[in-house]
């Protein structure tokens, strides 16, 4: 295994185990269950894996910690509105999912020119 491979696998096991510990965390709270981990975020770790299997280690990193932080803030906001729940929480944790995503897209394309800027 060459240096940068390894790079590459501890860039995807960060994030993959920040996702483990806040979905289980989610799930000792009684926030989520397995159905949910299963339907929603078992999907978005897929992929987030296949981009990284498609080189795109950057957009595969950010999307899954973004998922991470989006389901803390769905959390925080549904706590924050007591006994009358709202689908305020839902909508930032897809807000904040939309905007891993652009924002992975963004410093993905980036990082590939700076590769290149760097190889010329």
């Amino acid at each position: 295994m060459d240096k940068g491979h390894k790079k590459r696998i501890v860039r995807l096991i960060a994030p993959t185990v920040f996702l483990i510990i806040i979905l289980s965390l989610m799930c000792f709270l009684r926030y989520i269950d397995a159905s949910v981990i299963l339907a929603i975020y078992v999907p978005i770790w897929i992929i987030g894996m296949l981009a990284a299997r498609l080189d795109k280690i950057v957009f595969a990193s950010v999307f899954i910690v973004f998922s991470g932080i989006g389901i803390i803030a769905e959390y925080l906001i549904h706590v924050s509105n007591g006994p009358r729940p709202t689908m305020a929480g839902a909508f930032m944790n897809t807000l904040i999912l939309f905007l891993g995503l652009i924002l992975g897209i963004v410093l993905q394309i980036l990082s590939k020119r700076k590769l290149k800027n760097n190889s010329e």
